[in-house]
């Protein structure tokens, strides 16, 4: 057997681990518990108010947002939620 081959055959088994790895690292989401409306629900790290707004086929214009029993001003829709927020969304009604 020529040394290259034998260097391949002892590289392969790595690369093939060294992919194994690299997938599997890229399915994994941390995600986060939250209560939306009283709902307990697991959102993916990372999430904030807007998204979670998007999420809901809603628009910021639309709605009011509390967070942590606060209201939550616009300039804050972008941070990321943590594990264990609470977050209310009450949607504005229009009529007379």
């Amino acid at each position: 057997m020529s040394a290259e081959r034998r260097e391949r055959m002892r590289v392969l088994p790595l690369i093939s681990r060294l992919s194994s790895l690299i997938y599997a690292s890229a399915i994994i989401i941390r995600t986060m518990q939250i209560k939306v409306n009283g709902d307990a629900r697991e959102m993916p790290d990372g999430t904030t108010l807007r998204t979670l707004l998007a999420n809901f086929k809603m628009v910021p214009e639309k709605v009011a947002i509390e967070l942590n029993r606060r209201l939550a001003r616009a300039d804050k829709y972008d941070l990321p939620l943590k594990d264990g927020d609470e977050v209310e969304i009450v949607t504005f009604v229009g009529g007379g």
